[in-house]
């Protein structure tokens, strides 16, 4: 993120400009930034006090590979002001609260800087953290449209994010159509090739999916999950809390399954629920689990259409990926992952565990 920095006059005559561009400013991870401006007014009727600055921050960032916006259209950004009616003078500034330049009040601008903030958090923790490429060359920048025309939050193409919240956003739902941008990223943009442009579900608590679905919906769970450290908390797999179980359904159906599944990929808390025989043992991290959601659409190109690529698929390739010798140890890894979770693959133990892969990508 970006602020612009503008010295203020309030005074006329020679060299005064009511508001003055002197600079621009990149915010660090911490929130804070530095930059170097006039130590004197240029202004002859105010040469004698300090210069008095003004600040503008936009919900945008485009540096590199990296590109975001929120914004009412497309690549359109908001901007907030600090120091509108009370501009301050340096050299240190006070902690900024960025407001509208309408003024306090509950605005569309300050909402959508709390989706802008969320928006960071995840951008940060997937790609700058686990170096999972934006693609912007291939996808173009992500805009969450706020308001948005739709009542619900959705991520219908791999650009776009809309974002209706009522009131107050909480920042879980920016967190959770950005697992959908990156999943459409990761499998060609239309989720490989799954034949509806908007992949519909029940959006109900718990409610039974196409696995496809289910595995959709836990990614995007899981990405808030992660990126707010609940993925992290111990306890996930002690209690017996699945849906699945309680209706005595494979959790191939259920996003809960499935988020508490990814968590476990990645989490560093060897679990066992009671009752399985393996138990979590699997110690990844989110980069290579991502690597392994990028790869399955090719690996399985021919399973993309209905009924969709699934948990299943996901699994098969983690297990034949990477070296031949190592498979035995990626595959019982993984089984305990599925076991802890109640998703049932029986075609996982049909893969080739100790023979070479037929396919020529694996082969090399």
């Amino acid at each position: 993120m970006t602020v612009e920095m503008y010295e203020v006059d309030d005074a006329r005559g020679r060299g005064c400009v009511p508001l003055a561009w002197v600079g621009t400013a990149a915010v660090g991870p911490d929130g804070t930034f530095s930059a170097e401006v006039p130590a004197n007014d240029s202004c002859a009727a105010e040469s004698e006090s300090e210069p008095r600055y003004v600040l503008a921050a936009h919900t945008s960032h485009c540096e590199g590979d990296l590109c975001f916006y929120v914004g009412r259209r497309v690549e359109d950004a908001y901007t907030l002001w600090f120091g509108v009616g009370s501009p301050f003078a340096g050299p240190t500034m006070p902690d900024l609260v960025f407001l509208p330049a309408r003024g306090p009040r509950l605005s569309v601008e300050a909402q959508a800087a709390n989706h802008h903030a969320s928006l960071v958090d995840v951008v940060v923790a997937f790609h700058v953290e686990a170096d999972i490429p934006f693609r912007r060359e291939e996808f173009g920048a992500v805009t969450v449209r706020y308001p948005s025309p739709y009542s619900d939050g959705r991520a219908t193409r791999a650009d776009l994010i809309d974002a209706n919240n009522q009131g107050w956003p909480k920042g879980g739902l920016i967190l959770h159509e950005y697992g959908h941008i990156v999943h459409r990223r990761a499998w060609g943009g239309d989720y490989a090739g799954y034949p509806t442009p908007i992949q519909r579900w029940n959006g109900k608590s718990h409610s039974r999916e196409v696995p496809f679905i289910a595995l959709k919906e836990g990614w995007a769970n899981f990405t808030a999950a992660y990126v707010t450290g609940r993925c992290f908390r111990s306890g996930y797999d002690t209690a017996n809390t699945l849906v699945s179980l309680q209706r005595e359904v494979n959790g191939i159906h259920f996003p809960q399954n499935h988020h508490r599944a990814l968590c476990d990929w990645v989490d560093r808390q060897p679990d066992q629920r009671p009752g399985t025989a393996r138990g979590d043992t699997m110690t990844t991290d989110l980069y290579t689990l991502w690597q392994t959601l990028d790869t399955t659409d090719e690996l399985w190109a021919d399973r993309g259409h209905t009924p969709g690529l699934n948990m299943c698929d996901l699994a098969a390739t983690y297990v034949v990926s990477g070296s031949v010798d190592g498979r035995w140890a990626r595959f019982d890894a993984v089984a305990g992952v599925l076991e802890t979770n109640d998703i049932a693959c029986p075609g996982l133990r049909m893969l080739p565990i100790t023979q070479v892969a037929v396919d020529h990508r694996l082969s090399r």
